[in-house]
Protein backbone atom coordinates (compact mmCIF):
# COMPACT_ATOMS: atom_id res chain seq x y z
CA UNK A 1 0.00 0.00 0.00
CA UNK A 2 0.95 3.54 -0.79
CA UNK A 3 1.93 6.04 1.77
CA UNK A 4 -0.27 8.71 -0.50
CA UNK A 5 -1.85 8.59 -3.57
CA UNK A 6 1.12 9.57 -6.43
CA UNK A 7 -1.80 10.18 -8.76
CA UNK A 8 -3.82 12.83 -7.34
CA UNK A 9 -6.34 15.29 -10.02
CA UNK A 10 -4.09 18.45 -8.36
CA UNK A 11 -0.76 19.85 -10.05
CA UNK A 12 0.66 20.56 -13.46
CA UNK A 13 2.63 17.57 -13.79
CA UNK A 14 2.91 14.72 -15.85
CA UNK A 15 1.20 11.65 -14.75
CA UNK A 16 2.29 8.27 -16.15
CA UNK A 17 2.08 4.10 -14.96
CA UNK A 18 4.47 1.75 -15.91
CA UNK A 19 3.82 -2.35 -15.57
CA UNK A 20 6.30 -3.90 -13.55
CA UNK A 21 7.03 -7.77 -14.05
CA UNK A 22 8.43 -7.75 -10.52
CA UNK A 23 5.49 -6.11 -8.71
CA UNK A 24 3.03 -7.62 -10.69
CA UNK A 25 1.10 -4.41 -10.81
CA UNK A 26 1.18 -1.09 -12.54
CA UNK A 27 3.87 1.56 -10.76
CA UNK A 28 2.80 4.89 -10.46
CA UNK A 29 4.87 8.16 -11.47
CA UNK A 30 4.86 11.69 -11.34
CA UNK A 31 6.55 12.58 -13.88
CA UNK A 32 8.52 11.17 -16.91
CA UNK A 33 12.01 10.96 -14.77
CA UNK A 34 9.90 8.78 -12.46
CA UNK A 35 9.35 7.13 -15.01
CA UNK A 36 12.76 6.60 -16.14
CA UNK A 37 13.56 5.67 -12.47
CA UNK A 38 10.95 2.99 -12.14
CA UNK A 39 12.52 1.47 -15.16
CA UNK A 40 15.74 1.38 -13.89
CA UNK A 41 14.55 -0.25 -10.40
CA UNK A 42 12.93 -2.75 -12.90
CA UNK A 43 15.80 -3.80 -15.03
CA UNK A 44 18.33 -3.22 -11.90
CA UNK A 45 19.30 -7.05 -10.80
CA UNK A 46 19.95 -6.09 -7.31
CA UNK A 47 16.74 -4.77 -6.82
CA UNK A 48 14.51 -7.49 -5.66
CA UNK A 49 11.52 -5.60 -5.48
CA UNK A 50 10.64 -1.50 -4.99
CA UNK A 51 7.62 0.48 -4.39
CA UNK A 52 6.80 4.36 -4.81
CA UNK A 53 5.72 6.72 -2.30
CA UNK A 54 7.33 4.14 0.36
CA UNK A 55 6.65 6.15 3.94
CA UNK A 56 6.28 9.09 5.46
CA UNK A 57 9.89 10.50 7.12
CA UNK A 58 9.93 13.32 9.43
CA UNK A 59 13.39 15.32 9.67
CA UNK A 60 14.75 18.24 10.99
CA UNK A 61 15.62 20.92 8.76
CA UNK A 62 17.12 23.44 11.49
CA UNK A 63 14.28 25.20 12.40
CA UNK A 64 11.27 22.57 12.73
CA UNK A 65 10.09 19.26 11.68
CA UNK A 66 9.51 18.93 8.23
CA UNK A 67 7.41 15.84 6.52
CA UNK A 68 8.44 14.41 3.34
CA UNK A 69 7.89 11.42 1.13
CA UNK A 70 10.36 9.77 -0.42
CA UNK A 71 9.83 8.49 -4.38
CA UNK A 72 10.79 4.95 -3.90
CA UNK A 73 11.98 2.40 -1.70
CA UNK A 74 13.96 -0.61 -3.63
CA UNK A 75 15.00 -3.60 -1.46
CA UNK A 76 18.62 -4.93 -2.53
CA UNK A 77 19.60 -8.40 -2.72
CA UNK A 78 20.99 -8.03 0.88
CA UNK A 79 17.85 -7.47 2.43
CA UNK A 80 18.81 -3.45 2.97
CA UNK A 81 16.47 -1.13 2.00
CA UNK A 82 17.20 2.45 -0.08
CA UNK A 83 14.79 5.38 -0.26
CA UNK A 84 15.42 6.94 -3.90
CA UNK A 85 14.60 10.65 -4.58
CA UNK A 86 13.83 11.33 -7.89
CA UNK A 87 14.73 15.23 -8.60
CA UNK A 88 16.35 17.17 -11.80
CA UNK A 89 19.75 18.17 -11.42
CA UNK A 90 18.87 22.31 -12.09
CA UNK A 91 16.87 21.60 -8.85
CA UNK A 92 19.17 20.74 -6.75
CA UNK A 93 21.36 23.52 -8.08
CA UNK A 94 19.25 26.24 -6.17
CA UNK A 95 20.66 26.84 -2.55
CA UNK A 96 16.90 26.26 -0.65
CA UNK A 97 16.42 23.13 -2.22
CA UNK A 98 19.99 22.14 -1.88
CA UNK A 99 19.43 22.60 1.69
CA UNK A 100 16.42 20.67 2.04
CA UNK A 101 17.92 17.43 0.93
CA UNK A 102 21.08 17.97 2.93
CA UNK A 103 18.67 17.75 5.74
CA UNK A 104 16.99 14.81 4.56
CA UNK A 105 20.34 13.16 3.96
CA UNK A 106 21.06 13.98 7.47
CA UNK A 107 18.02 12.11 9.07
CA UNK A 108 18.87 8.80 6.88
CA UNK A 109 22.17 8.88 8.29
CA UNK A 110 20.82 7.73 11.77
CA UNK A 111 18.88 5.15 10.06
CA UNK A 112 19.64 1.74 8.89
CA UNK A 113 18.11 3.14 5.73
CA UNK A 114 19.82 3.92 2.50
CA UNK A 115 19.28 7.04 1.04
CA UNK A 116 20.15 8.16 -2.78
CA UNK A 117 18.83 10.96 -5.30
CA UNK A 118 18.86 10.18 -8.64
CA UNK A 119 19.11 12.53 -11.25
CA UNK A 120 18.11 12.83 -15.13
CA UNK A 121 21.93 12.27 -15.70
CA UNK A 122 21.57 9.08 -13.98
CA UNK A 123 18.67 7.80 -15.13
CA UNK A 124 18.64 9.08 -18.72
CA UNK A 125 21.86 8.84 -20.10
CA UNK A 126 22.24 7.16 -23.50
CA UNK A 127 21.69 4.78 -24.74
CA UNK A 128 20.51 3.24 -21.29
CA UNK A 129 17.65 5.40 -21.51
CA UNK A 130 16.48 3.97 -25.27
CA UNK A 131 17.54 0.45 -23.91
CA UNK A 132 14.86 0.47 -20.85
CA UNK A 133 12.17 2.04 -23.03
CA UNK A 134 12.70 -0.36 -25.72
CA UNK A 135 12.71 -3.79 -23.27
CA UNK A 136 9.69 -1.86 -20.93
CA UNK A 137 7.81 -1.65 -24.41
CA UNK A 138 8.42 -4.96 -25.36
CA UNK A 139 7.58 -6.49 -21.82
CA UNK A 140 3.84 -5.63 -22.60
CA UNK A 141 3.74 -7.07 -25.78
CA UNK A 142 1.63 -9.99 -26.02
CA UNK A 143 3.72 -12.71 -27.97
CA UNK A 144 2.46 -14.35 -30.73
CA UNK A 145 4.74 -17.93 -29.87
CA UNK A 146 5.60 -19.68 -26.70
CA UNK A 147 9.20 -18.65 -25.89
CA UNK A 148 11.53 -21.07 -24.68
CA UNK A 149 11.69 -22.06 -21.26
CA UNK A 150 14.66 -21.29 -18.90
CA UNK A 151 15.68 -24.95 -19.44
CA UNK A 152 15.73 -24.91 -23.13
CA UNK A 153 17.83 -21.46 -22.78
CA UNK A 154 20.54 -23.17 -20.10
CA UNK A 155 20.60 -25.95 -22.24
CA UNK A 156 21.14 -23.64 -25.45
CA UNK A 157 23.56 -21.34 -24.20
CA UNK A 158 25.54 -23.10 -21.01
CA UNK A 159 26.86 -20.96 -18.59
CA UNK A 160 28.76 -18.98 -21.21
CA UNK A 161 27.80 -15.74 -22.68
CA UNK A 162 27.17 -15.94 -26.51
CA UNK A 163 26.65 -12.79 -28.70
CA UNK A 164 23.05 -11.37 -29.81
CA UNK A 165 23.80 -12.23 -33.24
CA UNK A 166 24.28 -16.07 -32.46
CA UNK A 167 21.33 -16.03 -30.07
CA UNK A 168 19.47 -14.15 -33.38
CA UNK A 169 20.08 -17.17 -35.66
CA UNK A 170 18.97 -19.90 -33.25
CA UNK A 171 15.64 -18.42 -32.07
CA UNK A 172 14.81 -15.40 -33.85
CA UNK A 173 15.30 -11.64 -33.04
CA UNK A 174 11.54 -11.23 -32.01
CA UNK A 175 12.13 -14.40 -29.53
CA UNK A 176 16.00 -12.99 -28.25
CA UNK A 177 14.39 -9.19 -27.64
CA UNK A 178 11.36 -10.58 -25.94
CA UNK A 179 13.73 -12.70 -23.80
CA UNK A 180 15.80 -9.50 -23.04
CA UNK A 181 12.72 -8.10 -22.16
CA UNK A 182 11.19 -9.78 -19.53
CA UNK A 183 14.85 -10.79 -17.77
CA UNK A 184 15.33 -14.10 -19.42
CA UNK A 185 18.69 -13.17 -21.11
CA UNK A 186 20.52 -10.53 -19.43
CA UNK A 187 23.34 -7.99 -21.25
CA UNK A 188 25.15 -5.08 -20.57
CA UNK A 189 21.84 -2.49 -20.65
CA UNK A 190 24.25 0.86 -20.17
CA UNK A 191 26.03 0.08 -23.49
CA UNK A 192 24.30 0.11 -27.51
CA UNK A 193 22.76 -3.61 -28.20
CA UNK A 194 24.16 -4.62 -31.43
CA UNK A 195 24.84 -8.27 -32.73
CA UNK A 196 27.80 -8.55 -30.94
CA UNK A 197 26.43 -7.92 -27.50
CA UNK A 198 27.09 -10.78 -25.61
CA UNK A 199 24.12 -11.82 -23.73
CA UNK A 200 23.81 -14.47 -20.90
CA UNK A 201 21.19 -16.73 -18.75
CA UNK A 202 23.12 -15.26 -15.83
CA UNK A 203 22.40 -12.01 -13.73
CA UNK A 204 25.47 -9.96 -12.78
CA UNK A 205 28.92 -11.30 -13.92
CA UNK A 206 29.95 -8.10 -16.12
CA UNK A 207 26.85 -6.45 -15.71
CA UNK A 208 25.94 -4.00 -12.88
CA UNK A 209 23.91 -4.99 -10.26
CA UNK A 210 22.15 -1.91 -10.10
CA UNK A 211 21.38 0.71 -13.07
CA UNK A 212 21.70 3.53 -11.22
Amino acid sequence: MLSRNALTRSGRGFRMRIPSAKLARMVECESILEGDVALLLEYSPGVVSYREQPALIQYWDGEQMRNYFPDFEAVLQDGSFVHIEAKHSRKLAKPRVADKYRAIAVHYQRTPIQYRIITELDCQREPLRSNLRRLGYLRNKVAADPLPSREDLSSLLGNSPTTLACLDASLGAVVTWRLLAIGMLHCDLSAEITPSTLVSTLEGGRHAAFLF
